[in-house]
C-alpha cells in the first residue's frame, strides 16, 4: 500500500509536469536518440561481464529464471532497476523482432534500455526534480546534458544500480528542497512514503545513504543544537560528551598511526577501528536525546517509528536475501587508512576530470572541446557555492558533495581513487548546472557563455560516442561474439568454458543458455553454467588470449585439463572442442 501511494505521488507529479511541458519531454527523447543511437548496435562490445550481470539476470527472469534481491552471486547492487529492464525487454522484444537486425531481438532490446532509456530516465527525473528550485530554463539545460549523457556513463551502462543512484539522488534532492526539516513539515503519510523510498534506495545501492543523511538533517538547526549540547552542564551529559570525544580521538589515532599500538609483555596489541564510529554516532544521538528530552513529545517518537518501519519494509528484499544466503558477501569494499586517504585525495582532481570526460575509459576523441566539461564543472561549482550563501535550499547539495568526497577518500573496493566512487556527485553536478544558468540571468554575455559551454560539453560527449562506435565497428568484436556463439551452437557440447570472466557473460547473454557459457576464473554468472563446467567431460573451450594451450594441445581450466581439437576461427577468439583427460593423463600425475 505504501509503495502504491509513493508511485502515485511521483507519477502524478510527473504527469502534471508532462502536461505543462510535453514539448520538453519530446525534446529530451529526440536528443537521447540522436546522441546515443550509434551505441545500440555496438553496445554488446562495450558491456563487459560486470555490466552484463543485471541485463543477463533480467533476460532470464521471464524465461524460467528465479527472482532474487541481487543478481547471481553478486552481493550488492539490488535488482529493482533490472526488474524495470526486464519489463521493458518483455514488451519491446516482440516488436523489435519484426525488423531485420544483425543482433538477436533480446540483445537489441537491452542495448536500447542501456543507451537510451537510462539517460532519458535521468533527464526526465532531472527536469522534474530541478523545476521549482531553479528556473525552467535552468532545469531544461541541466536535463539536456543528461539526455546527451556523460561519456563516463558509457563505461557503466548496464550496471543499472549506478544509473539508479543518479535518479534516486535527484529525487532525494527534490524532496529536500521541498522539506527543509522532513520531521517537522511532513505529514504521517509523507513520512511513510519517504521511509519506504529510503529502504528501497538502500537495497538498490548503498551509496544512497549519503542522500538520506542530507535529507533528514535540518542544516539550519545544526549549529544551534551543537551550541545547546556544548552548553550542557549536567553530569550525565558531560560524561557522555567526554566519552564521545575519547572515541573520536581514538578513531583519529588509529587512522593516523594504524591499529598496532605496540606490545605488552611481549604480545602485540592491535585496536580494531570498525566499531568506533558507530559508538560515536550512538553516543552523539544519546547526548542529543538527553539534552532534548524535556522538549521531545510522543509525536516525535511516532514519526521516527513511522520512518523506520517504512524503511525496513522497503529493505525487506535484502533482509530476506541475508537470511537465505548467509554465505553471500555484501560488497567487497574495504576502507583506506589515514595515509591511504591522503594519497587518494591527490587523485581527486583526476577523478573529477574522469567524471566529466570519461577520459580513462574508452576515450578516443581528443578535440579541444574536451575542456568544456571541466570549465562547466568549475563554474557551476562556484555558482552553487555562491548561491548557497544566499539560499538555504542550496546547502544540501553542497553537504552531499562533501559527504561524497569523504566516502571517495575512505572507500577501497578494487582499488583506491576510482572515479565511480564519486558517482553520488552526479546529482549535485546536474543540480549545479541549473544553478549556474540562474546565476547569469542579469548579464547577457554570461548567458551566452554558459550556453556555449553547455553546447560544447554536449558536442564533446557526442563526438566521443561517434569515435567509440566507429572503433567498436572496426574492431569487429560484436561480429566475433555472434560468430562464436553460432559456432558453439553447432557443436555437440553442453557448456563452453572461457578463459576470461570479462567475456563469458557476453556469450551467455547472446546464446540464452544454448549452449551455456561459464567462466574459468570468476564465479559471477549463471550458477548452472559453472556447475556443468565442473562436472562435464566434454566442453567447448574459448580462449581470449589470457591462456595458451601447451605444445601438445592441452589447456587447464577450472582445475581440469582438456585435450583440444581446433575449430574454425571467429576473429578475435580461438575456439576448440575440449575433452577432459583421464586421471592417468592429467599433467603432473603418474600412472
Amino acid at each position: 500500500m505504501c509503495s502504491f501511494f509513493y508511485f502515485r505521488v511521483f507519477f502524478n507529479g510527473m504527469k502534471k509536469t508532462f502536461r505543462s511541458d510535453w514539448w520538453v519531454f519530446a525534446a529530451f527523447a529526440l536528443v537521447t536518440v540522436l546522441s546515443n543511437a550509434l551505441l545500440v548496435p555496438e553496445g554488446l562490445a562495450l558491456h563487459d561481464s560486470d555490466a552484463l550481470l543485471q541485463p543477463l539476470w533480467a533476460d532470464r527472469l521471464w524465461r524460467g529464471g528465479t527472482w532474487s534481491a541481487f543478481p547471481f552471486q553478486q552481493g550488492y547492487g539490488g535488482t529493482l532497476p533490472a526488474l524495470v529492464r526486464s519489463v521493458w525487454a518483455l514488451i519491446t522484444e516482440p516488436l523489435i523482432a519484426l525488423f531485420p537486425s544483425r543482433l538477436p531481438p533480446h540483445v537489441t532490446a537491452h542495448m536500447i534500455f542501456s543507451y537510451m532509456i537510462e539517460p532519458l530516465a535521468i533527464a526526465l527525473t532531472a527536469f522534474f526534480a530541478l523545476k521549482g528550485t531553479v528556473s525552467r530554463i535552468g532545469a531544461f539545460l541541466a536535463a539536456l546534458c543528461c539526455a546527451v549523457g556523460f561519456h563516463e556513463w558509457v563505461y557503466l551502462y548496464g550496471n543499472d544500480y549506478y544509473m539508479a543512484l543518479v535518479v534516486m539522488g535527484l529525487l532525494f534532492l527534490k524532496i529536500k528542497t521541498r522539506h527543509e526539516n522532513p520531521f517537522a513539515t511532513m505529514k504521517a503519510g509523507e513520512l511513510l512514503l519517504t521511509g519506504f523510498f529510503c529502504g528501497i534506495a538502500l537495497w538498490t545501492f548503498r551509496p544512497t545513504i549519503i542522500f538520506m543523511v542530507a535529507l533528514f538533517t535540518p542544516f539550519h538547526l545544526v549549529l544551534p543544537e551543537l551550541r545547546r549540547i556544548l552548553a550542557a552542564r549536567g553530569k550525565i551529559e558531560r560524561f557522555i560528551f567526554w566519552t564521545l570525544a575519547a572515541a573520536m580521538v581514538l578513531q583519529l589515532v588509529i587512522w593516523m598511526a594504524g591499529p598496532d599500538i605496540g606490545t605488552i609483555a611481549g604480545r602485540r596489541v592491535r585496536l580494531h577501528a570498525g566499531s568506533n564510529m558507530r559508538i560515536v554516532g550512538a553516543l552523539a544521538l544519546l547526548l542529543w536525546i538527553k539534552t532534548r528530552l524535556s522538549s521531545l513529545q510522543p509525536r516525535h517518537f511516532v514519526k521516527a517509528a513511522l520512518v523506520a518501519a517504512a524503511a525496513v519494509t522497503g529493505f525487506i528484499p535484502e533482509l530476506s536475501f541475508m537470511l537465505t544466503r548467509p554465505d553471500a558477501s555484501f560488497g567487497n569494499w574495504m576502507t583506506n587508512d589515514f595515509g591511504g586517504a591522503l594519497d587518494t585525495l591527490k587523485q581527486l582532481p583526476h577523478s573529477l576530470l574522469e567524471l566529466m570526460t570519461g577520459e580513462d575509459h574508452l576515450s578516443l576523441y581528443t578535440g579541444m572541446d574536451r575542456n568544456a566539461p571541466i570549465i562547466l564543472l568549475v563554474l557551476s561549482t562556484f555558482a552553487l557555492l555562491r548561491g548557497a550563501a544566499r539560499d538555504r535550499k542550496l546547502v544540501p547539495p553542497l553537504v552531499i558533495a562533501v559527504l561524497a568526497v569523504i566516502a571517495y577518500l575512505r572507500v577501497y573496493m578494487t582499488g583506491p581513487a576510482e572515479a565511480r566512487y564519486l558517482y553520488p556527485l552526479f546529482p549535485v553536478i546536474i543540480f549545479s548546472i541549473g544553478v549556474l544558468w540562474d546565476a547569469t540571468t542579469k548579464t547577457r554575455a554570461a548567458r551566452i557563455l554558459v550556453l556555449l559551454l553547455i553546447a560544447l560539453n554536449c558536442g564533446y560527449q557526442i563526438n566521443q560516442r561517434r569515435a567509440l562506435a566507429a572503433f567498436s565497428q572496426n574492431s569487429g568484436r560484436v561480429h566475433s561474439i555472434m560468430e562464436t556463439v553460432s559456432l558453439m551452437q553447432k557443436q555437440d557440447v553442453p557448456v563452453v568454458i572461457s578463459d576470461s570472466y570479462w567475456h563469458a557473460n557476453a556469450f551467455s547473454f547472446v546464446s540464452r543458455g544454448k549452449p551455456l557459457f561459464a567462466s574459468g576464473t570468476a564465479e559471477w554468472g549463471p550458477p548452472e553454467a559453472r556447475a556443468l563446467a565442473l562436472s562435464t567431460d566434454l566442453a567447448g573451450i574459448l580462449l581470449t588470449g589470457n591462456t595458451a594451450p601447451t605444445a601438445d594441445g592441452i589447456v587447464t581450466l577450472l582445475g581440469k585439463s582438456f585435450a583440444l581439437s581446433p575449430l574454425p576461427s571467429t576473429g578475435m577468439f580461438k575456439c576448440y572442442r575440449g575433452k577432459i583427460l583421464t586421471k592417468k593423463k592429467q599433467p603432473g600425475t603418474s600412472p
